[in-house]
């Protein structure tokens, strides 16, 4: 059964809803964005109506203005409230002059 048409059987699942993570939110553009927007819109209404203000977290690896786009996404005109990491945390080798090294060719250790 699902959530959004049939929200009083979730009823209780709503009101405690805390956190809403959508991966990949740069892929929520053209017709599937508006959609995706819809849907999150709407997801959103139901949990003020169950008492409840989930935080929306939005993970993308590839977006210019993430606090715009997310904002318009759930429709916050002008609210973004974004806390969003510039740059890469991802984990990543040892370098060598400037450039990545290869398995196998790490320097060795100065001691």
């Amino acid at each position: 059964m699902s959530v959004l048409p049939h929200h009083g059987g979730w009823g209780k699942f709503l009101a405690g809803l805390k956190w809403v993570v959508v991966d990949e939110a740069h892929t929520y553009r053209g017709v599937f964005g508006a959609h995706m927007a819809y849907a999150l819109r709407r997801l959103k209404r139901l949990c003020a109506h169950y008492g409840s203000e989930p935080r929306f977290i939005f993970l993308s690896a590839t977006i210019a203005n993430p606090g715009e786009f997310c904002a318009r996404l759930l429709g916050d005109w002008g609210r973004t409230g974004s806390h969003h990491r510039r740059g890469d945390a991802g984990p990543r080798g040892a370098r060598v002059a400037g450039q990545r090294a290869r398995a196998g060719e790490l320097p060795a250790a100065r001691g």
